[in-house]
C-alpha cells in the first residue's frame, strides 16, 4: 500500500502544473515599467476583463480616489492582447486619456490562456514599419479567413480621415504567401500590391485560424 501511494506521490510531481482554464490577474501601475503578459508556448491570451483607472486604494500607492476607469481602456487593452501569445500593458494617458488628473492609475488584466489552435486571430502590419511574421504551432497550418492592403480604419497605424482604400488585388496575393503555410511574413508595401490611395498610410489586416496540418505545407513564406 506503501508503495502505491508513493508511485502515485511521484506521478503527480512530475505532471505539469498549467492548465488553460486557470484565470490569472495582472497588474501595471502608471509611472513604472510596462509588464509583460505572457502564456506558454501555443497559447493565448482571452481576455476576461480590463480597464485603466482606479478602483482600489492601496493598489500602485495609496489614494482616497479609487472610483475612476477610463472609458475606452477595456476594448484599447483587449485589442492589444486578445488572442495574442504576449503583450505588453503600457499605463499611459497617452494611449486611455486621463480619468481622473492627479490620480496614479493602473492597468488590471484579468485573462486565461486558451489553446492557439482554432482561435481565430487578427494581425496587422503597417506600411513602413517592420514586416509583421504570423506563426501557428506545430503541425498547425494558417487558413486564411478574411485579408486585404489599404485602410479602412481612421485610427489604424495613425490617424487618416482617408479610411476607404484597398487594393482589389491584394487579397488573392496575400492569401497566396500564407494559405496553408505554417508561418509567413506580412509586408505593407505598394510594391507588392500597388497604391489604392496616394499620400495615405495603409496596412495589411489578417484574419486567420491555425488548423491541423494534414500533410499540407509547413514552409515559411515572405510577400
Amino acid at each position: 500500500m506503501r508503495q502505491i501511494f508513493t508511485t502515485f506521490a511521484l506521478i503527480l510531481a512530475v505532471l505539469p502544473v498549467w492548465t488553460g482554464a486557470v484565470q490569472r490577474t495582472n497588474y501595471a501601475c502608471e509611472h513604472q515599467t510596462p509588464v509583460r503578459v505572457r502564456c506558454p508556448a501555443h497559447y493565448v491570451i482571452n481576455v476576461k476583463y480590463a480597464f485603466y483607472g482606479r478602483l482600489e486604494k492601496s493598489r500602485c500607492g495609496w489614494n482616497e480616489n479609487n472610483h475612476c476607469k477610463a472609458g475606452n481602456s477595456r476594448s484599447i487593452i483587449k485589442q492589444n492582447c486578445q488572442n495574442e501569445n504576449s503583450c505588453l500593458l503600457k499605463a499611459e494617458n497617452s494611449i486611455f486619456g486621463d480619468p481622473c488628473g492627479g490620480v496614479v492609475k493602473y492597468i488590471k488584466l484579468v485573462y486565461d490562456c486558451v489553446p492557439a489552435a482554432g482561435v481565430i486571430r487578427t494581425s496587422f502590419a503597417c506600411e513602413h514599419q517592420t514586416p509583421v511574421r504570423v506563426t501557428c504551432p506545430a503541425h498547425y497550418v494558417i487558413d486564411v479567413k478574411y485579408t486585404f492592403y489599404g485602410r479602412q480604419e481612421k485610427s489604424r497605424c495613425g490617424w487618416n480621415d482617408n479610411n476607404r482604400c484597398k487594393a482589389a488585388n491584394s487579397p488573392s496575393i496575400i492569401k497566396r504567401s500564407c494559405q496553408h503555410e505554417n508561418s509567413c511574413f506580412l509586408r505593407a508595401e505598394n510594391g507588392i500590391f500597388g497604391d489604392p490611395c496616394g499620400g495615405v498610410v495603409k496596412y495589411i489586416k489578417f484574419v486567420y485560424q491555425c488548423v491541423p496540418a494534414a500533410g499540407k505545407k509547413t514552409t515559411c513564406h515572405r510577400l
